[in-house]
C-alpha cells in the first residue's frame, strides 16, 4: 500500500457521508411539522390587523391612512371633525370624550400602550380589553 494517508481520508469522508445522508429523508419521504408551545391561552390580537384601527373603526369613527416622512399612519376621524392618530388614541392620549370607556360613562386615562379605563368602584381594565369584552364593570 503505498498511499496509507489517502485511505484513511477516504474512510473518514466516506463515514462522514454516511452519517450526513442518513439524516435525509427519502423522496416523497413525509415530514413531521414541530408543534408550536401553546400555553393555553389565546392571542386576543389574532385575526385583528391591527388593534388601533379596528377600535377607531367599529367605534364608528372615520379612519384615514395617511402617508408620512415615517410611513404611513392611521388618522382616526371624529364626527367633531377632531383627528388623533390611531395608536395614541387607543392609548389615551387624545380625544378621549370619543374613547368607549367615556362613551360608557367611566373615567379613562392614558396608560403606557393601552388607555386603562376606571369604573365606578374604582377598579380598572385596559380600554382595549372592556372594548372587546374580556372585562366588565363590577354589578352595583
Amino acid at each position: 500500500m503505498k498511499y496509507p494517508g489517502r485511505m484513511i481520508i477516504t474512510i473518514i469522508f466516506t463515514a462522514v457521508s454516511l452519517f450526513t445522508l442518513s439524516g435525509c429523508s427519502l423522496v416523497g419521504g413525509k415530514t413531521t411539522p414541530t408543534p408550536y408551545p401553546n400555553d393555553g391561552e389565546e392571542d386576543p390580537f389574532i385575526g385583528v390587523p391591527n388593534p388601533a384601527s379596528f377600535y377607531c373603526q367599529e367605534m364608528g369613527y372615520e379612519l384615514e391612512m395617511r402617508e408620512t416622512d415615517q410611513g404611513t399612519e392611521g388618522i382616526c376621524i371624529f364626527p367633531n371633525g377632531a383627528e388623533c392618530e390611531e395608536w395614541e388614541f387607543l392609548a389615551g392620549g387624545c380625544s378621549i370624550e370619543w374613547s368607549f370607556c367615556q362613551r360608557q360613562g367611566y373615567n379613562i386615562r392614558a396608560g403606557e400602550g393601552m388607555a386603562i379605563c376606571t369604573f365606578n368602584d374604582g377598579s380598572t381594565c385596559p380600554e382595549y380589553d372592556f372594548f372587546i369584552g374580556e372585562c366588565q364593570p363590577p354589578q352595583d
